[in-house]
């Protein structure tokens, strides 16, 4: 048996005897007798969920901040008592979906009585383009609602029919119990489901493993702050982010956001992997390479903190679903004088090294450095560099599926440039503070980036003060895809 099999064993073991205890089969620890009482199973908060919980209790927006949301279009004939019993077994059988946190933030708990449900909404009968402006307007509604972590639910399950073998599937949850790796495992999930119902034929997958396995993991593996960090940062910190803001810096954070979606040219991203093929570096690598090198251009700065997410499901080898993220403080130095390509090479080992320490609290660590707290911005990690191929190969009977993140109204980072992996083409949606930013000026960047990117692909040992900003003569092509609506 795996490591994995045997925790799944133990905590199935756990789980029955706390059954047997709400049953009275077996006598309760003093202090939760009660024959009313409801079985619940107590599980310590992560270092990472910690984080997620402090700042969510700083107020409404700060928490509608952690409202994670995708939409999948669905096209097809699709069999709705099927896809509802499908979404709602997802929701109701696996552990993170049910867990809600005490007023503390001392213990996270299950909640196994209350069912979770799929909400059912008919927009058909308003026409196509009627209906996507309600769908705008409820998805709005939905981003700017905070959930209760402490009654929950934290998931909000909706499908809206839009017309004829049109629908789209809508999940909001808070960050604390859900990340993007967990939102590919669902969509899995659900679609493996829909399949065996509408085939008749039982399910071949395994289950997910409970979160519980995950924390428990986190919690053994103890807080004690990797010693690469403090080397990383052992002599002296880089200055915040001195990005041109279209208003003045207020003297507290406000979390008011929005995002641009575009989509880049299938030109450049096929220019774009062949670039880092022959660099000898990863897409992610020379995407993040050139992220850097933009804020760099517009900062002159040459010594910057980039937050870069990782999963921790990946790391633990372990299917979750639950908040395993730890964004990591990635220190990277685009010197104007160095090539682009060594540049790379060097940002992607300190990429690497950063992985290999991924138990990381950022708190303790601003601590540990003794950085102090300005309540105008975030310490040590104001922007987010995030790359996926997130819901890849997800496919539903007779029916397309196309994933998409939904739009935010509320931020956490300043900026969170998210780009995605389509395949033929890459994906950018940019989260953005609307306090400091017009949404001219980061499609502006946006354009800006393209063009850094076409530059690479052309002079990948160029020197990265120069670079180009704007689109190289004869290569207007380049910036044909208009921003979506």
């Amino acid at each position: 048996h795996t490591d994995e099999d045997v925790d799944k064993i133990i905590a199935a073991a756990k789980d029955s005897i706390y059954e047997m205890q709400a049953d009275g089969i077996l006598e309760r620890p003093e202090g939760e007798s009660g024959a009313n009482a409801v079985w619940s199973k107590k599980i310590g908060l992560t270092n990472a969920q910690k984080e997620v919980w402090i700042a969510s209790q700083m107020g409404e927006m700060e928490s509608c901040a952690f409202n994670e949301s995708d939409s999948f279009e669905i096209d097809g004939d699709l069999d709705l008592n099927a896809f509802q019993g499908a979404v709602e077994d997802t929701l109701n059988e696996n552990e993170a979906f049910r867990l809600r946190f005490d007023s503390d933030g001392e213990f996270q708990s299950t909640a196994g009585s209350l069912p979770l449900e799929l909400s059912l909404t008919d927009l058909s009968h308003l026409g196509v383009d009627s209906a996507r402006e309600q769908l705008s307007s409820r998805l709005a509604e939905l981003a700017l609602t905070s959930f209760d972590l402490e009654k929950g639910p934290l998931v909000r399950a909706c499908l809206f029919s839009l017309g004829a073998s049109k629908y789209v599937f809508v999940i909001y949850c808070h960050h604390i119990i859900f990340d993007g790796y967990s939102a590919e495992l669902m969509i899995q999930e659900i679609a493996d489901r829909y399949a065996a119902k509408v085939s008749g034929v039982a399910r071949t997958n395994a289950d997910l493993s409970p979160f519980s396995i995950y924390a428990e993991r986190m919690e053994s593996a103890g807080n004690e702050i990797p010693s690469y960090w403090l080397d990383v940062f052992a002599e002296d910190q880089p200055e915040p982010l001195d990005l041109p803001t279209d208003r003045p810096r207020g003297a507290k954070r406000q979390y008011n956001g929005d995002t641009v979606h575009r989509e880049l040219p299938k030109k450049l991203c096929l220019g774009v992997k062949e670039a880092a093929k022959q660099l000898g570096v990863s897409q992610f690598a020379l995407l993040l390479s050139a992220y850097s090198a933009l804020l760099s251009r517009l900062t002159s700065q040459e010594d910057m903190v980039i937050g870069v997410p990782t999963a921790g499901q990946a790391r633990e080898n372990i299917d979750t679903i639950g908040y395993c993220v730890n964004i990591l403080p990635v220190r990277t130095k685009p010197g104007f004088e160095d090539e682009f390509s060594g540049f790379a090479k060097g940002l992607q080992k300190a990429t690497f090294d950063a992985f290999d320490n991924q138990n990381l609290s950022i708190s303790d660590l601003m601590n540990r450095l003794k950085i102090p707290r300005d309540p105008s911005r975030l310490g040590l990690i104001e922007t987010v560099f995030n790359f996926s191929r997130y819901f890849s190969g997800v496919s539903m009977p007779g029916c397309k599926l196309v994933a998409r993140e939904n739009r935010r109204f509320a931020v956490y980072h300043d900026l969170f440039f998210n780009i995605v992996d389509a395949g033929e083409h890459l994906i950018i949606d940019w989260d953005y503070a609307v306090d400091l930013f017009d949404e001219e000026t980061i499609n502006r960047w946006i354009d800006h980036y393209i063009a850094l990117l076409s530059d690479i692909v052309r002079h990948p040992k160029k020197r990265i003060g120069d670079l180009s900003l704007i689109v190289p003569e004869g290569s207007e092509d380049i910036l044909s895809v208009e921003p979506s609506e």
